[in-house]
């Protein structure tokens, strides 16, 4: 099964991953991280790629300015449906310009587009060409632009999570010179998970389980710092003027 005919498979179910308790609480640190990216940055457009079924869309809609142009794009065209589904039936439309489907790791971006913010969580480490997809990224930025990605941490329990298709790990340091090697500007670089994703799907419906599990993150973060063996590392890159 190639990458996209395995995506297009798990569709719209990729939603049931952050629907355990444990999980939500995860997201929300997440999503509370690129919110503060985009309040700093303040972006008037705005490309979310990999949208997947719309988490990070629907932050990224929610939290810009009312005149900001958010696009979406994906390699599952039933991705890409799901969201239109989501978004349009809404009246967002005027906010949300376009969702498309693109194989950025074999296609190029729109040419005929740049932004000021570009998001990529949790999917460049399906692409085994990740490290070529990152200057196109930079190509698309305007400058001053930035971009928020992650990638798992080859140095961590990334290794136990996967939903059928492989990660391609690396580490805080490799990417580190990937981004100097480009020019960008690496401006901040943080983790919120250690423990393997088992431990998130035990007693899933339980609220005080996902408040343990959280309270053990925080303290592990405490002693361990930023990054070390933290599981999805997100970075926040730069483009100088």
């Amino acid at each position: 099964m190639n990458k996209q005919d395995g995506w297009n498979e798990i569709g719209e179910n990729y939603n049931k991953n952050w629907e355990r308790e444990p999980e939500k609480r995860l997201s929300k640190l997440e999503l509370n991280f690129i919110i503060l990216q985009l309040k700093e940055k303040n972006p008037k457009k705005i490309l979310d790629m990999g949208c997947g079924t719309g988490r990070i869309l629907h932050c990224l809609f929610k939290n810009s300015k009312a005149n900001a142009k958010i696009y979406g794009l994906d390699y599952a065209q039933k991705m890409v449906d799901f969201c239109k589904r989501s978004f349009y039936p809404t009246g967002t439309r005027s906010k949300i310009k376009a969702i498309f489907q693109c194989d950025f790791s074999n296609e190029e971006l729109p040419k005929n587009l740049t932004f000021d913010f570009i998001s990529a969580i949790r999917v460049l480490k399906y692409n085994k060409n990740w490290r070529e997809i990152i200057p196109k990224i930079k190509n698309t930025l305007n400058p001053d632009g930035v971009f928020v990605f992650t990638m798992p941490n080859k140095v961590s329990a990334s290794f136990f999570s996967n939903y059928g298709i492989q990660d391609c790990l690396t580490t805080r340091s490799e990417v580190k010179k990937l981004l100097i090697d480009q020019g960008l500007l690496l401006e901040n670089t943080c983790s919120f998970s250690r423990l393997p994703r088992t431990f998130y799907t035990f007693f899933n419906g339980s609220i005080t389980y996902a408040k343990l599990i959280l309270f053990i993150e925080k303290i592990l973060g405490i002693f361990l710092g930023k990054t070390l063996f933290g599981k999805e590392l997100f970075f926040v890159t730069r483009k100088p003027r």
